[in-house]
């Protein structure tokens, strides 16, 4: 299940997945609510628990500039080394002026202004279906969601907006667009079985606005990049950037979700 109640910078959430297949074992995952109290009508629902960190970890090639990932999977502790609230729910990367870029053909679910005590963010939320990924239909689609992104990046995009794999998203800036912050691109990935993805429903907690849908699963984004891979050795995933005019008919999962330059 999706929540978002918490406004200090490390927010809670939820979710874990089993990635199938044999490919990987990514973990599924839900969080205990931090920070305000869970809305009365969803509280009984808000039964979760721990994610795990899991092995996985990136590999880049060596003659681009990809921006790197800063924080993994299920990291228990955020990059000053302070102990997070919960393990982390998704994937951190990129430096500032980085450009994000969709790492799959997928639809805009929603595009939305989230107002933290530090500042306000816009986040994006794309679904993907098996199709988009090159997958076989398990009826499953997924849910990719970037965050700490700024409205005036995002240009035209808004719900039912078609992207293909390599499109413009916006650029990494500071969370809150505060520069006391270290900029970063937050990245979670969800499963969601796709005759339950209307489920999908909108809350605001002390102005604080987030989505809600039970049967997602939090998916650890390096397991959807390792897809391509036939074979996961010592937890390397090796991140495949986007490149113009190459044909990605027949790739599995995801590219990495921004530009990689290249190293001269």
């Amino acid at each position: 299940m999706r929540k978002r109640l918490n406004r200090s910078r490390q927010r809670g959430r939820k979710g874990r997945l089993g990635l199938a297949a044999g490919l990987l074992a990514a973990t599924l995952c839900t969080v205990w609510p931090t920070g305000p109290a869970a809305p009365a009508e969803t509280a009984v629902r808000l039964a979760w628990e721990q994610p795990a960190r899991d092995a996985l970890t990136p590999a880049y090639p060596a003659d681009l500039g990809c921006g790197r990932i800063s924080s993994l999977f299920g990291d228990p502790t955020d990059l000053d080394g302070s102990p997070r609230p919960e393990p982390h729910e998704g994937i951190d990367l990129g430096d500032f002026g980085d450009l994000v870029i969709a790492p799959a053909d997928g639809l805009v679910r929603a595009v939305w202004r989230v107002e933290h005590d530090w500042g306000d963010d816009w986040n994006l939320l794309l679904v993907h279906s098996p199709g988009d990924l090159s997958l076989p239909d398990s009826g499953l689609v997924y849910f990719t969601e970037f965050d700490h992104l700024q409205r005036r990046d995002l240009g035209r995009l808004e719900a039912g907006s078609r992207l293909r794999r390599g499109d413009r998203i916006g650029r990494v800036r500071h969370p809150g667009n505060d520069p006391r912050f270290r900029a970063e691109l937050h990245v979670e990935v969800y499963e969601v079985p796709a005759a339950r993805q209307d489920e999908l429903s909108w809350r605001t907690d002390l102005g604080f606005r987030y989505w809600l849908l039970p049967s997602a699963r939090l998916v650890d984004p390096l397991a959807m990049m390792a897809l391509h891979q036939e074979e996961v050795l010592a937890g390397r995933v090796q991140v495949v950037p986007f490149w113009p005019g190459t044909d990605y008919r027949g790739f599995k999962g995801l590219t990495y979700p921004l530009a990689c330059p290249p190293q001269y």
